[in-house]
């Protein structure tokens, strides 16, 4: 019986082994890709979240201007010339 345990303990620690063998290849190289793509994706994540407020920021000031524009508009050529600029 005691070999029987031993190669069950033997077997166990194969399994275990062959289960921690995808966390070993994450070590390394495979690791450190995986951080500069977590970074890339980050920062143009970033980039692309400023490039948007900065479009709806620049959107927004000229409906405002447009609109405070119009409203001291005297008649419609006024309205006209506003439109077109």
């Amino acid at each position: 019986m005691p070999r029987n345990t031993k190669s069950k303990t033997r077997t166990t620690q194969a399994s275990a082994r062959e289960a921690l063998d995808p966390i070993a290849a994450f070590n390394g190289a495979a690791a450190e890709t995986f951080v500069r793509t977590c970074q890339a994706y980050t920062n143009g994540a970033t980039t692309m979240n400023a490039e948007m407020m900065s479009f709806m920021n620049n959107h927004l000031n000229s409906g405002i201007e447009f609109t405070q524009a119009m409203s001291k508009c005297e008649n419609w050529a006024g309205v006209v010339d506003v439109q077109q600029k």
